[in-house]
């Protein structure tokens, strides 16, 4: 599901919060099996994506 993800240079792009270096482990996060930790994922990506309304 995730070929190629860890090729791609995370730690040069930004969000809202810096470094998009979380990216790939909030992806992964969203496709868990376990519902705790999708909720808890969808969390942390919605403040990088739309923080503070941006």
């Amino acid at each position: 599901m995730f070929r190629g993800i860890d090729e791609v240079d995370w730690a040069s792009l930004r969000h809202a919060d810096g470094s998009v270096e979380d990216v790939p482990g909030l992806l992964r996060g969203l496709a868990s099996a376990d519902p705790a930790e999708r909720e808890t994922t969808l969390d942390r990506m919605y403040g990088a994506v739309a923080h503070r309304g941006n």
